[in-house]
């Protein structure tokens, strides 16, 4: 039998070769080039102050994003990248899945077995149980869903869930297709997304994934296409790192919300807003940082560093 101690020694050493292999190309090849006039005029598509102050990326593992830039609003605390360096779309379509997921090689029938058995992996479980936990919402708020748009749906977890009559999916990994056709979502794209009406459009987790310029654009176009009683749910990880250290892995985010951030914006979609804060604790280590950029309203409902910022709000039945 293997001795286990050995085994621990080679992931360790694996993962420090790893990161030592980061730090070399790092250290060996010169950061992206920003024009200062355009990060200068940068305005906070929440609250429309400009952005006021900059840092380099919270990056974790990921040399791509270790050479971005951050650019944070003290109004609202909001965070962007004003620009990538490199092709986000193509990033999306081709390496994502194969660097944070792990398990896009897996059958379609396979997959959702493991999904449905009585012990499924603990990533899946998590996944089904936030998905069943956001339909819940939705229908208490919006009652049926006869057609549901995910947008950023992977593998289509929530889309499952709903047995909705129509399921409608963005989503731009190329390894998470197989999964989608094999529950019957069609997989749209941005051009063609106002040519449906849905009851519920989700964006779980996929929002701070958007390039800062087609945030309000994008959220705008879902909001103009909610069938009227549809609810439009949004929810994102705390991101207002210029108000707390979160202590977790940031990248491939590009956008960071605070409670403050997405309550503004959802203000900005013509719709009657129901919720705009965190609904679930978080179970990362934060704190407060030292110097902070951007301070909530004391006892004001975004003075909150919790986890899962929820904007949840509902096209009026005569819209």
């Amino acid at each position: 039998m293997p001795d286990p101690n050995e085994a621990e020694i080679r992931r360790l050493s694996a993962r420090l070769q790893k990161m030592q292999d980061l730090q070399t190309e790092l250290r060996d090849e010169p950061l992206a080039f920003w024009n200062v006039p355009d990060i200068q005029s940068v305005d906070c598509p929440c609250c429309d102050q400009t952005m006021s102050h900059i840092s380099s990326y919270p990056f974790h593992s990921s040399a791509k994003f270790a050479r971005q830039l951050v650019l944070w609003c003290q109004g609202c605390g909001f965070g962007l990248v004003p620009d990538t360096s490199f092709s986000l779309s193509d990033y999306y379509r081709t390496e994502y899945a194969i660097d944070n997921r792990n398990d896009r090689a897996i059958p379609p029938e396979d997959y959702f077995a493991a999904m449905d058995s009585a012990d499924p992996p603990r990533n899946l479980k998590r996944y089904v149980a936030r998905a069943k936990d956001q339909l819940r919402r939705i229908r208490k708020i919006g009652g049926e869903i006869g057609a549901m748009l995910d947008v950023g749906a992977g593998p289509g977890y929530a889309l499952r869930v709903s047995e909705a009559d129509e399921k409608f999916a963005i989503e731009y990994d190329k390894h998470s297709r197989k999964y989608l056709d094999h529950i019957g979502a069609r997989v749209i794209d941005w051009d063609t997304v106002e040519k449906h009406g849905y009851d519920a459009v989700l964006l779980s987790h996929s929002m701070e994934h958007f390039e800062y310029r087609d945030l309000l654009p994008r959220l705008k176009m879902l909001a103009k296409s909610l069938n009227p009683g549809g609810v439009l749910y949004a929810e994102v990880p705390c991101g207002g790192l210029g108000w707390k250290n979160y202590n977790s892995k940031q990248e491939p985010h590009t956008l960071f919300f605070t409670p403050e951030a997405l309550f503004s914006l959802g203000r900005k979609l013509g719709l009657k807003m129901i919720i705009g804060k965190p609904l679930a604790r978080s179970n990362k280590h934060i704190e407060d940082l030292e110097n902070p950029i951007y301070e909530p309203e004391p006892g004001s409902p975004f003075d909150s560093s919790e986890g899962r910022i929820t904007l949840i709000a509902r096209k009026p039945e005569d819209g």
